[in-house]
């Protein structure tokens, strides 16, 4: 859950929530659609990241981000699949810096994170935000998560 926060965190720098919402889903989707359970740092890490700037085409600097999030997915994969959990550890990253890992680390923090997600998770995924009328891809919240995803749990992804 927590590598799944990270990168949609990354891919929301400079993009609509709700366009970053539906980046992650499609992730989530092609990571599955590959014989993953979900989205992992072992799948992303093996992408290439021109195909993975295709899935994320609707973010705004998807090249960037592509290649950021491959690199990222590799760290955490060569972390033994352990998402960072301090400030230092989030700005590590490629593509995370002081404003993102502060924001990282309160949305990663368990009881911060349920209540983050129980509010703003609909709002962010779903109805159209941003850029765009009718006809426009809404992803619901509860297709960002599987079931038994429970972000209080110390699972590193």
């Amino acid at each position: 859950r927590r590598f799944v926060v990270l990168v949609g965190v990354i891919l929301s720098s400079q993009t609509v929530s709700g366009v970053a919402c539906r980046a992650v889903a499609a992730l989530r989707a092609a990571a599955r659609a590959a014989g993953e359970p979900d989205l992992t740092p072992s799948w992303l890490a093996r992408a290439d990241a021109d195909a993975v700037s295709d899935i994320i085409s609707m973010c705004n600097y998807r090249n960037t981000k592509a290649k950021a999030i491959v690199q990222v997915a590799a760290d955490v994969k060569r972390a033994r699949n352990r998402v960072a959990t301090t400030v230092q550890g989030y700005t590590a990253y490629r593509g995370v810096g002081k404003e993102l890992s502060a924001l990282l680390k309160l949305v990663n923090e368990p009881a911060t994170a349920r209540e983050w997600c129980d509010k703003e998770a609909a709002a962010l995924c779903g109805g159209s935000r941003g850029g765009g009328g009718g006809g426009e891809t809404v992803v619901d919240a509860a297709s960002l998560t599987t079931p038994g995803d429970d972000v209080t749990t110390d699972d590193p992804r």
